[in-house]
């Protein structure tokens, strides 16, 4: 896996920073968000960066990516309110006879975590700019 910063204190959701281009970019231990085994880290761990709406990034570690497929919006169906984990999936619909779910980066975290992985992100990129000032 890419090497990831870890600050001390930062909460176990989350896995670091990965630094892109001297921007630290959180990365998210999803499987603890949503409370399922994670497996070991290791050379081919997977980190999925999103993008929200307002260009800000994230990553999520994850076990594996399989395919990057292209979904119509009229083959999606809706998740009623209230009937899943934090109410992060959007829609879920089916692909080789499975069902695939659908989950919003933006919904995944409570805003209490959303501004605690901020701040630590301020404290991290302060910490990236005294490092480029070292070096050059």
């Amino acid at each position: 896996m890419a090497h990831l910063s870890k600050p001390a204190g930062v909460p176990s959701i989350l896995a670091g920073f990965l630094n892109l281009a001297q921007r630290p970019i959180p990365v998210i231990r999803i499987h603890r968000l949503l409370e399922v085994a994670e497996s070991a880290h290791g050379l081919y761990t997977q980190i999925i960066i999103f993008r929200d709406r307002n260009g800000i990034a994230v990553g999520w570690v994850v076990d594996q990516v399989l395919q990057i497929i292209p979904v119509s919006t009229d083959d999606i169906m809706p998740v009623p309110r209230n009937e899943c984990f934090k109410d992060c999936a959007t829609g879920t619909f089916l692909f080789t006879d499975s069902t695939v779910t659908i989950l919003a980066p933006e919904r995944v975290l409570l805003e209490k975590e959303r501004q605690s992985i901020a701040a630590f992100q301020e404290l991290e990129q302060g910490r990236l700019r005294e490092l480029s000032e070292v070096v050059s």
